[in-house]
């Protein structure tokens, strides 16, 4: 994803070619790290999984945020926001276990 935010330095002909594939490897990787941990925390031993993956989401979702602007930036903020729940549903299920 890194990579295709500096190509479109040096290609400026490409740019908003190269910012749609960031825009969908980052949307992907954030959406697959959000259903992992939802499908960790409707398991029931897999709290500490659920916890680590949620920390990665909402990781990701903060660095699409920086990366983007306009209304994939509001995607990227909504996705943060769902992660915040995410992350203090896999607390809860980390704290009783």
């Amino acid at each position: 994803m890194i990579v295709v935010q500096v190509l479109t330095f040096f290609l400026p002909a490409a740019v908003q070619t190269l910012e749609t594939v960031a825009a969908v490897i980052m949307f992907t990787a954030d959406g697959w790290l959000i259903l992992k941990t939802g499908f960790f925390l409707k398991q029931g031993g897999h709290s500490r999984q659920a916890l680590c993956l949620s920390f990665g989401a909402f990781a990701w979702s903060t660095v699409a945020m920086y990366m983007s602007s306009g209304p994939v930036y509001l995607a990227a903020m909504i996705s943060a926001a769902l992660c915040y729940l995410l992350m203090l549903l896999a607390m809860q299920k980390e704290a009783a276990a």
